[in-house]
């Protein structure tokens, strides 16, 4: 299993562009992160959402919308301890 310090690594290399990220949240047996591109102030904002799958170190882009439940996603950012 990776490490979040391991997947961050890997969203990092994946999306170098994305130099801010937010610690995840565990979401569907994924790491959930939220990562910006602060160099693009309208496009850098949208869509910040990427999965780190926890088992194979997968890296995709993730949709709150269409992927997830907006409720459930928000509520664990908000509970999450780090």
């Amino acid at each position: 299993m990776y490490s979040i310090a391991e997947a961050t690594e890997l969203l990092k290399k994946a999306y170098p562009e994305r130099d801010r990220i937010v610690p995840p949240v565990v979401y569907q047996g994924n790491y959930l992160f939220q990562a910006y591109d602060d160099s693009d102030e309208l496009e850098g904002m949208m869509d910040p959402y990427f999965t780190v799958n926890r088992e194979t170190g997968d890296v995709s882009e993730f949709s709150i919308i269409t992927d997830g439940n907006m409720e459930e996603i928000a509520a664990l950012y908000e509970n999450r301890t780090t």
